[in-house]
């Protein structure tokens, strides 16, 4: 049985997630994380290509609804969006499809909430692509880097989404813009145009 998704965010960011990412790849014992999943298909691209080892996992964190975000980014972008019990569905039906289940943790609700239950220190790379807000996007940012191992990488999508000109605080690349002000003595950029990419130099 093959994954099946309903649309195509990710696939532009391959050529990029390959360069960065193939130093990793098949490496025993890796911890990654990644905050908004959806139907699973970034998670689905790393494990086949990244978290090849038996040994590497996947932590995934989702709310698994629509949020008042969505539905008004759906609304005026005139897309058709599947409930949120769909679209957990099928990331299940995604990842039992590529025989991943023992590789990953879902944890469903609010990242805000989830990531300060996870290990500092324990994370070998990050993916930022949950809530598209500027302050989601700097909360979800501050609370990875305490979790990720010196050396590891965060990776910010959507950086240049630009969904609410008139309201430019519901859009990330403010929040992002924030991360990489602050904290600029302890990560250095990787990558830098439609999704950010830093590796954590120092340990906090």
């Amino acid at each position: 049985m093959e994954p099946h998704f309903s649309s195509d965010w990710f696939s532009p960011h391959i050529p990029v997630w390959e360069e960065v990412l193939s130093p990793l790849k098949g490496k025993p014992d890796l911890s990654f994380l990644e905050i908004g999943s959806y139907e699973g298909r970034s998670a689905c691209w790393l494990l086949e290509n990244i978290l090849t080892h038996e040994t590497s996992r996947l932590t995934c964190i989702d709310i698994f609804h629509l949020s008042e975000e969505s539905i008004e980014t759906s609304t005026r972008l005139n897309l058709a969006m599947p409930t949120g019990e769909e679209i957990e569905r099928r990331f299940d039906a995604n990842i039992r499809a590529i025989g991943a289940e023992n590789k990953v943790t879902k944890l469903k609700g609010a990242s805000r909430e989830l990531l300060r239950k996870l290990p500092l220190e324990s994370v070998d790379c990050a993916y930022v692509d949950g809530s598209h807000t500027s302050a989601s996007a700097l909360i979800d940012g501050i609370l990875c880097l305490d979790l990720l191992k010196t050396n590891g990488l965060l990776i910010f999508d959507d950086y240049r989404w630009n969904c609410f000109p008139e309201e430019p605080l519901k859009n990330p690349g403010a929040g992002i813009d924030a991360f990489l002000t602050f904290f600029k003595d302890e990560c250095e950029t990787v990558h830098k145009d439609y999704q950010v990419i830093v590796r954590k130099t120092k340990k906090r």
